[in-house]
């Protein structure tokens, strides 16, 4: 009897986890600087419900909200920042003179810096829910995954772009599309850190230049 419950609450708990958590990340994001945060603790869901922690959703989305607002904020502000200069940088490419010989290498600069940028994003949050570090750390860290996984990095500039696109075309469905990106982000993500740390450690790397092991929501928070 336990296992046909089982079997009809699983779907119904899974679409109510994609909806709620979903809806928290879009209403919690309408301030821009606060995307990096938002994104985070919809990563902390997405990892719990990996784990199977049976805590409440809105516990975990906002233990994980506040417990990474600050890093979060001073994240959403590089990226911020790197985001204009990479569209400044693929506008002029796009529509400067024709003659111009740095027309064409300024759009294709610009493109793969958003690429670069779009992955090592997803990396960020990865790192934020998993492996706290301080912010320096984490902004170098991201990157040099991103770089150093450039499939990882291109499928998750890919899932984003589709994201955009998907929830520009059918907006209510934002909240569904923002998590089932995050959730495809976070399974590529985790499999390219997990990769890293284990390449670190057959190289004797030193622990302060590969992602810091994970710690548990108490210790992170203390």
């Amino acid at each position: 009897m336990r296992r046909l419950i089982s079997r009809v609450s699983g779907p119904f708990d899974t679409v109510f986890c994609v909806v709620w958590a979903g809806l928290l990340w879009a209403f919690t994001s309408i301030p821009l600087i606060t995307v990096f945060a938002s994104t985070s603790a919809l990563t902390a869901v997405v990892a719990a419900r990996k784990d199977r922690n049976e805590q409440p959703i809105w516990r975990l989305y906002k233990d994980a909200f506040v417990a990474q607002f600050r890093q979060s904020v001073v994240l959403a502000l590089v990226w911020g920042v790197a985001g204009v200069v990479l569209w400044a940088d693929f506008y002029f490419g796009v529509n400067a003179h024709a003659g111009m010989a740095l027309r064409v290498p300024a759009a294709a600069a610009a493109l793969l810096g958003g690429i670069v940028a779009a992955g090592s994003a997803a990396f960020a949050c990865q790192l934020l829910v998993k492996h706290p570090a301080p912010v320096r750390v984490q902004i170098r860290n991201a990157v040099l995954l991103s770089l150093a996984n450039i499939g990882t990095t291109l499928l998750c500039a890919l899932l984003l772009a589709a994201g955009v696109v998907a929830s520009y075309l059918v907006a209510p469905a934002l909240p569904v599309l923002g998590y089932l990106v995050v959730a495809l982000q976070y399974r590529l993500t985790a499999r390219a850190v997990s990769r890293t740390l284990v390449k670190a450690e057959r190289h004797g790397v030193d622990g302060a230049e590969a992602p810091a092991a994970p710690k548990s929501a108490a210790a992170s928070r203390s």
